[in-house]
């Protein structure tokens, strides 16, 4: 069963890109990012709202958000936070670094939240293999950025009249 919910997980990991794209798209349309915020949110609803009455998953009973503690109330704010970034982020960078930006940020906090036990999580303490991957996760969501490398040295110059081949000096004759 675990290996399932990490497909499950996957899978819906495959659809961020498309979300953030979709997301911008919106923006480009409504001329505002918190307006497409909003849009994808009220869509979403629509349709968590369809599977809660459908009874496709258990209908549950919202007399128990009493008992929550304070924090359980930051996840909406918290998803609005994060398809803002992306509405916002794409138009400057690539969709690839946005997503390993994100998981960067999401091994961050999962890190510290896993190290202190915080929010009834089994303690795991930070290490250095574990930051070292974080670290080498965000180098590597930065080579998404879809900017070219600066190579060391300057790269030689194409012919006007060929584009081609690579400029050579003349030949001299003997």
């Amino acid at each position: 069963m675990p290996f399932l919910l990490i497909l499950l997980v996957v899978a819906s990991a495959l659809g961020q890109p498309l979300q953030i794209a979709a997301n911008s798209r919106l923006r480009e349309a409504v001329q505002s990012p918190a307006l497409s915020a909003l849009v994808a949110i009220v869509v979403g609803g629509m349709l968590l709202a369809t599977l809660v009455m459908s009874g496709v998953f258990e209908r549950g009973d919202l007399r128990g958000l009493t008992k929550v503690p304070w924090w359980a109330w930051t996840g909406g704010v918290l998803a609005v936070f994060s398809i803002l970034a992306g509405i916002v982020a794409l138009p400057s960078m690539s969709s690839a670094t946005i997503i390993g930006a994100a998981i960067f940020g999401q091994l961050i906090a999962s890190m510290v939240i896993d190290h202190f036990g915080w929010f009834n999580v089994p303690v795991v303490p930070i290490n250095t293999s574990r930051v070292i991957g974080a670290v080498l996760l965000l180098f590597g969501a930065d080579s998404y950025n879809g900017r070219s490398p600066q190579p060391p040295f300057p790269r030689p110059q194409r012919s006007k009249t060929n584009s081609s081949s690579i400029s050579r000096p003349p030949r001299r004759s003997a």
